[in-house]
């Protein structure tokens, strides 16, 4: 996938998520979300300390209020989502439509309804950075990098491990490959990513 066609993929939707943000917090657990991120407290179980962390870093911005930064924190995680799908589906169809369809399927998840909802208000970040951290570590896994697949799982466990579990046996049936070496690293990493759970 060129370079032009994966900014695309990603800009697009960003673009129109921007757009389309929501100017604070709808009626659902954004407030809760925010306020957590902005003072790194506790969020009602399972308490998603990966979005929490992050949402820090994101609330620390020097832009807009604090809503503003954590709801730009879900647009950008729905943009990546985007991206990441759109370069899977290319690599999936190297012939000429290939690339375009790639940017066509990244399109089809970013303007689907409950992901551009989610990707327009802060509680949104959470199912937003969990689908990122599982499409990156099954990309890993087919890519026989094991430890980095490792480590993503580890993170999306971190985030919202009941949206995480249903990926497990298709990550832990595709590691069997990896030898032992690997597998243990890969093991490790996924323990010290999902260590953010000491946070709480």
């Amino acid at each position: 996938m060129s370079r032009l066609r994966a900014v695309l993929a990603f800009a697009v939707p960003f673009l129109v998520y921007l757009r389309t943000l929501h100017p604070a917090y709808p009626l659902d657990d954004s407030p809760e979300t925010v306020s957590v991120c902005a003072a790194l407290g506790l969020s009602h179980m399972p308490g998603y300390p990966a979005i929490t962390l992050l949402g820090r870093v994101a609330a620390a911005l020097p832009a807009g209020s604090v809503y503003f930064r954590v709801n730009l924190l879900s647009a950008t995680l729905g943009a990546g989502c985007a991206a990441v799908t759109a370069r899977a589906v290319a690599a999936l169809l190297p012939a000429a439509p290939g690339p375009w369809a790639g940017v066509a399927a990244g399109w089809a998840l970013a303007f689907a309804a409950p992901v551009w909802r989610d990707a327009t208000c802060a509680k949104g970040a959470v199912y937003l950075l969990n689908l990122l951290l599982i499409l990156l570590s099954c990309r890993a896994v087919l890519a026989r990098r094991w430890p980095l697949g490792g480590l993503l799982a580890g993170g999306a466990l971190a985030d919202h491990w009941m949206g995480f579990l249903p990926w497990l046996p298709a990550l832990l049936i595709h590691a069997r490959a990896a030898g032992r070496r690997s597998a243990l690293l890969a093991g490790v990493l996924a323990m010290c990513a999902a260590s953010a759970y000491l946070q709480l």
